[in-house]
């Protein structure tokens, strides 16, 4: 089954609904998040979240 992707729009406006923030702070605040994340694993390779899952960076083959 294949299901839509989610983005980062998608993500902000889940979080506005659910929080007395506004759009602005909302969307800074996932972009900070997504930054902290992307270094993690440019440094590691990967990424652990505990109760969620683990990301790992990997090469993509040219065509």
């Amino acid at each position: 089954m294949e299901g839509k992707t989610l983005t980062k729009a998608d993500i902000v406006d889940s979080i506005y609904e659910k929080t007395d923030r506004n759009r602005a702070e909302v969307k800074n605040l996932v972009e900070s998040l997504l930054d902290i994340m992307k270094s993690a694993i440019k440094k590691d390779h990967a990424l652990l979240i505990s109760g969620f899952g683990k990301l790992e960076a990997y090469d993509k083959k040219s065509s």
